[in-house]
């Protein structure tokens, strides 16, 4: 025994109305008794994952009405569904910082949106603002989230470096003593560029190992540092 069911017509829903955010994909999902299926997009072009599934992928590239034929056998009947897309809102974090070791960096951030927020806020004098100082300890991602009242219900993103340089411990040597006329190599430490004052008697004072040839006490004082001026003396 074989039972054919016979209806009278195809019954189809092809679902409410979607807002969503532009360059997003969104699923169809047709309410129906069909068991072929047909999907084409009204402007053509926009992206339809597989036109014969009942429930597609889609990403419009802008408001697109989607519509869909149900078929069972030769009988078949077509509905309609709109999606609306809004775009994300604008978010803009600045640009990436170096600060030294606890330093303070500025955040001038901007929006295009109805509110936002920013995380983490433990480190950030005023998180309220979108121009804030920030102190962090270590090297640290500020996350700046907008939103708006549109119809977009995700938030733009994005995202500032405030790069915290190590700290700097400035190591000139032990105190020392030599013969008069005798050279002596230096050897300080700290950080990549080093400057040695006063340069009286040295071959270099720019370097980290320079050569003292003294016939007299001396205190040199050296100067540890970074490009971006972070600095320690010893």
């Amino acid at each position: 025994t074989v039972l054919v069911r016979v209806v009278d017509f195809v019954t189809l829903d092809a679902g409410p109305a979607q807002t969503i955010c532009l360059t997003d994909t969104t699923q169809l999902h047709p309410i129906t008794d069909g068991l072929y299926f047909s999907w084409e997009s009204t402007p053509a072009g926009s992206p339809i994952d597989d036109s014969t599934k009942k429930e597609p992928l889609v990403a419009p590239a802008g408001n697109t009405t989607y519509t869909v034929t149900a078929s069972i056998g030769k009988c078949n009947t077509s509905d309609n569904v709109f999606v609306r897309t809004i775009p994300y809102p604008t978010a803009r974090g600045g640009s990436d910082t170096i600060i030294c070791f606890q330093d303070t960096a500025t955040l001038n951030a901007s929006m295009v949106g109805a509110s936002f927020v920013w995380s983490p806020t433990n480190t950030l004098s005023a998180p309220q603002s979108l121009h804030t100082l920030a102190w962090p300890f270590t090297t640290t991602d500020y996350i700046l989230k907008v939103y708006d009242t549109l119809g977009c219900p995700k938030p733009g993103v994005d995202t500032v470096e405030v790069l915290v340089r190590d700290e700097i411990l400035a190591f000139a040597g032990n105190d020392t003593a030599i013969v008069v006329g005798q050279p002596l190599q230096l050897r300080g430490t700290g950080a990549e560029l080093i400057e040695w004052m006063p340069p009286s008697f040295l071959n270099r004072n720019d370097i980290s190992t320079p050569v003292a040839m003294l016939d007299e006490n001396m205190t040199y004082y050296m100067r540890a540092y970074t490009p971006e001026g972070c600095q320690d003396f010893d």
